[in-house]
């Protein structure tokens, strides 16, 4: 027998999964044959990176010798670019070099809304209308009836931004 070494596998601990002279192979007696056998993948547990940034997360799964994978999501609560959960979760044990799946926050999720045409309208009319719509309102001017608004009647915009109406008549 020659040398024998060790590598981390999913093989059996002991098992031979590679030699140096090939199977079935003629040698003379006292041939030695290098042999390199399995030997149990190391574990490492899995460590929180709820609430950190996404580079740092990585960073830090990368110094328990785990890779990151990152999954963006919308999320109400949690600010952009920071993990919302992960898996595995915290504290279980997994193989060194295993994947952790981290989901990023992408922020609220924003809806567009079309901006309805308030041109005409009085101050009270037009303000419930924008509101309904999901959307604030500026005014400027003075007048009973809106004789202008930005942006324009049917645009699509972000929910709650702010529509400016100019006051006149």
């Amino acid at each position: 027998l020659g040398e024998i070494r060790y590598k981390e596998s999913t093989n059996t601990s002991d098992t031979v999964i590679s030699q140096s002279i090939k199977s079935g192979t003629e040698v003379n007696k006292d041939s030695e044959i290098d042999i390199v056998l399995s030997k149990e993948i190391e574990k490492v547990t899995v460590p929180s990176v709820i609430g950190r940034s996404q580079k740092n997360a990585i960073v830090i799964l990368g110094t328990k010798n785990l890779k990151g994978s990152a999954v963006q999501r919308y999320d109400d609560d949690i600010d952009k670019g920071l993990v919302i959960s992960q898996s595995p979760s915290a504290g279980t044990g997994v193989d060194k070099n295993s994947t952790v799946t981290i989901y990023v926050s992408k922020g609220p999720k924003v809806e567009n809304v079309v901006v309805p045409d308030v041109v005409g309208l009085s101050l009270a009319e037009a303000t419930n209308e924008i509101q309904s719509a999901g959307l604030r309102i500026r005014s400027s001017g003075a007048g009973a009836l809106v004789q202008s608004q930005s942006p324009s009647a049917g645009s699509s915009v972000e929910e709650n931004s702010t529509v400016t109406v100019t006051l006149g008549g």
